[in-house]
């Protein structure tokens, strides 16, 4: 047996040696064919391993960002935090805010400065070992800024830095300033000059709150008094008996969308009398409002009355109208129930000769004296501090104030903005601001197009992205985009 196997052997061998250029050839195709396969091999047990573990320290490894669609409820910070509430594989969302701001410091000036927003354990500020604090109470913001704004500034870490921010509003302009700390610092891209830095998201909240008009009280920085819009549920149109509206013009009417109605009821014909009572046998009444109209009481219509005057052919009077409310009003501690009857006119007419004191009413055309009063409204009740001062927002007197019990049904004639102004607060539409001693628009919390979302881990970013997506399939809160 042994023999046997040292001939075979030794055949082999021979048969090499007689074959050997065949053996080359040989032995050059299977290491073609098996070296690559070793290669292969290693790259995926090593070259992939590294990569992943880069993927594991990257900022974006676990990063899924999306945008608002254009349809669906705009993104808040209430909807957000109902994505991490429900969405359990996310472990961070950064709302991406952005805001142009100026910096003082050191005797020094910096202009068009961009701060970004970013919240505690951020990634990309973690991979140079950089977080920022969220923002407490009576304390100073702190920021990161890159090494540009730091070099144009003098800036070292934990200086006190002077930060200026500006809105404008039909070009008034104001500025909000507060002190921030910088906490650090980090480096700007090379080659370029980057005036960037990040700050909290709290933060960069409450100046998009200053920027869009609001009051900021934890820098003491007050709202901007614009007052809120006077929207009306329809008209009303006068006519004289001997010149009332024609099909022509109800015609018209209809086919711009619009309802109108004669009236002939005897309060509305003098508004409670604020015509004298002649204008029940000579005037006309109509009222206009939008077809389909889910409220007629207070609406959203802004049309001039000179714009609805166009549409007739009539020599008519056009007056904005919500309709009258009823209210609470406690005066020296009395309180009882009023009924407040908005109405301005146009500052000529044939209308005045109807008017019973046409000296106490306004004009829409001329803007409204605000009365500096305590005013303070609950529900449907108008807290007022005197009796002299029924009518809140304006300085002329619309009723004989001397004497409650000589007020007839307790009805209170005031310009039309202060009636829409009681609809829009009741809406929750608009706000009454003790300090400006005026009707504002109701703060509305800020919006967000775009977010920054962080997994818990690389491997569950698609489970992120998956449940994004079957919020956008539900069309709940908003639409995305990837």
């Amino acid at each position: 047996m042994f023999n046997r196997f040292r001939l075979y052997t030794l055949l082999t061998f021979l048969d090499i040696l007689r074959l050997w250029s065949s053996v080359q050839h040989h032995v050059v195709i299977v290491s073609g064919i098996c070296l690559p396969i070793l290669l292969l091999l290693g790259l995926k047990n090593g070259h992939l391993a590294e990569l992943r573990k880069d993927l594991l320290q990257s900022p974006t490894g676990r990063q899924v960002v999306f945008w608002a669609g254009q349809g669906g409820d705009l993104m808040t910070a209430d909807t957000l935090q109902t994505f991490k509430n429900e969405i359990q594989s996310i472990d961070l969302l950064i709302p991406e805010l952005q805001r142009v701001v100026t910096m003082e410091c050191n005797g020094k000036n910096a202009d068009h400065i961009t701060l970004y927003s970013t919240r505690e354990g951020d990634p990309i500020l973690a991979q140079h070992g950089i977080t920022v604090k969220s923002l407490i109470d009576n304390e100073s913001p702190s920021v990161v800024v890159s090494s540009t704004v730091a070099e144009k500034l003098d800036l070292q870490i934990g200086d006190t830095v002077q930060m200026k921010v500006v809105r404008s509003y039909s070009g008034r302009e104001e500025i909000g300033t507060t002190d921030i700390i910088v906490s650090s610092i980090i480096p700007s891209i090379e080659g370029t000059s980057s005036m960037t830095g990040f700050a909290p998201f709290e933060f960069l909240l409450d100046l998009e709150r200053f920027v869009m008009g609001q009051q900021v009280s934890r820098y003491n920085w007050a709202s901007m008094n614009i007052p809120a819009k006077d929207t009306y549920a329809g008209y009303l149109i006068f006519t004289e008996k001997n010149d009332p509206l024609s099909t022509e013009d109800i015609k018209t009417f209809d086919e711009k969308g619009y309802e109108i109605h004669e009236l002939d009821d005897p309060f509305m014909k003098t508004l409670g009398g604020v015509f004298k009572d002649e204008a029940k046998e000579n005037l006309l009444l109509y009222h206009l409002t939008l077809k389909n109209a889910t409220n007629n009481d207070w609406g959203q219509l802004t049309m001039s009355p000179s714009e609805i005057s166009r549409f007739t052919g009539a020599d008519d009077i056009v007056v904005p109208w919500n309709t009258p409310k009823k209210v609470k009003l406690k005066i020296d501690g009395k309180q009882s129930d009023w009924t407040i009857l908005g109405i301005s006119f146009p500052k000529t007419g044939w209308f005045k000769v109807y008017l019973n004191r046409p000296e106490f009413f306004t004009y829409f055309d001329e803007p409204l004296n605000i009365l500096p009063l305590n005013i303070e409204i609950k529900t449907n009740t108008v807290l007022i501090d005197s009796m002299k001062n029924v009518i809140p927002l304006n300085v002329k007197k619309r009723v004989n104030t001397e004497n409650t019990e000589n007020v007839k049904d307790h009805l209170a004639v005031v310009p039309l903005q202060t009636l829409s102004y009681f609809y829009a607060h009741e809406y929750n539409v608009a706000e009454y601001d003790n300090e400006a001693k005026m009707f504002i628009p109701k703060a509305k919390p800020p919006v967000f197009d775009k977010v920054r979302a962080y997994a818990l881990s690389i491997d569950e970013v698609p489970d992120v992205v998956k449940a994004l997506k079957k919020w956008q399939e539900k069309k709940k809160y908003l639409n995305l985009k990837f």
